[in-house]
């Protein structure tokens, strides 16, 4: 449970109205804010350097120091989200997407990255003992790709109401790169609580990055760290808020003749920075089946599987379960 600012000592009430003015309502949003942002809304170098020392060593913190007991119980804590496919669900663990983490999925364009983002705005709303996270969602939306009526064919299936769907999911359109950045730091902690966020969807990372610093070299590295920022944003709200964080990537082409000829776009900052890594690619010999397969992952297997793409969102594909149980 996320703990309140009036738990720190060291917080007085001006200090904490300023705060909570600016959306950093928790001891984890505190923590997640830089000492600049602080004292952009007016909070003394000082001042806010003595509340984040506390706030760092509060013990019921998702960042204070875990060992022990306290480090497997907030293990334990963590939620999982289905994707509404047995076949996708197994692949990740068995239970779907796990809570406090940033996946990433990318592949060329009409693969279907985006579909699956609409799925998990259903998925998410559901209860917890039906896999899903009893929350609303955050879509972040570069492309112009967000559409409410694909999100209410796809719940109608789900068994939820499609009039109230639209009530869970807040779509934020930032319109160049510095707006996305601008938002993930410091404005999804003032909107998650109006759809009771637990789920964050970015789609997707690329676009404008790519559009608007293009191939000059001297311009990557302000790009690099941009993006970083970005994720490093959906992680902290995963974390604080116990919920999911999945962003879409371009696929792009590497010529050199080293590793995989397809990639995803923006490079080693992204790589490393992203948390699970999946694919997503047609197949040449069934039109409406997309190959699932997880690229990077710290506890999970490279397995992949096959799914069916349809009007009302991803289902298993019966014929061809998983390419592992046919090798």
């Amino acid at each position: 449970m996320l703990k309140e600012l009036d738990a720190l000592e060291e917080l007085d009430e001006e200090t904490a109205e300023a705060l909570r003015k600016a959306g950093i309502v928790t001891i984890d949003t505190l923590l997640a804010t830089e000492v600049e942002r602080l004292e952009a809304i007016g909070i003394a170098r000082s001042v806010a350097q003595r509340i984040l020392q506390e706030a760092w060593l509060h013990g019921n913190s998702m960042f204070s120091p875990k060992q022990g007991e306290d480090l497997i119980r907030q293990f334990k804590d963590r939620h999982y989200l289905t994707s509404g496919t047995q076949g996708l669900d197994r692949i990740l663990g068995g239970n779907g997407f796990e809570s406090q983490t940033v996946y990433e999925l990318y592949g060329p364009e009409g693969a279907g990255k985006s579909t699956l983002l609409h799925q998990l705005i259903c998925t998410a709303s559901l209860p917890l003992k039906k896999g899903g996270l009893g929350a609303g969602s955050i879509y972040i939306d570069t492309e112009g790709t967000f559409s409410i009526r694909k999100v209410q064919q796809i719940a109608s299936r789900f068994g939820i109401d499609p009039a109230e769907i639209a009530r869970k999911v807040v779509r934020l359109t930032p319109p160049i790169s510095k707006a996305l950045v601008y938002v993930c730091k410091y404005l999804l902690n003032r909107v998650v609580g109006e759809v009771n966020a637990r789920l964050f969807l970015l789609d997707s990372l690329a676009t404008q990055f790519r559009a608007e610093y293009g191939t000059d070299p001297a311009t990557l590295p302000e790009r690099q760290q941009d993006a970083d920022q970005v994720i490093q944003a959906l992680k902290r709200m995963a974390q604080i808020t116990n919920g999911v964080a999945v962003l879409t990537n371009h696929e792009t082409v590497d010529f050199s003749g080293y590793g995989k000829p397809k990639k995803h776009a923006l490079g080693y900052i992204v790589g490393h920075a992203s948390q699970v890594r999946i694919t997503v690619q047609p197949t040449p010999d069934y039109l409406t089946a997309r190959v699932f397969a997880i690229e990077k992952a710290p506890d999970l297997a490279q397995e992949s599987c096959f799914l069916d793409i349809t009007p009302k969102g991803f289902k298993d594909l019966n014929a061809k379960e998983s390419s592992k149980d046919n090798e």
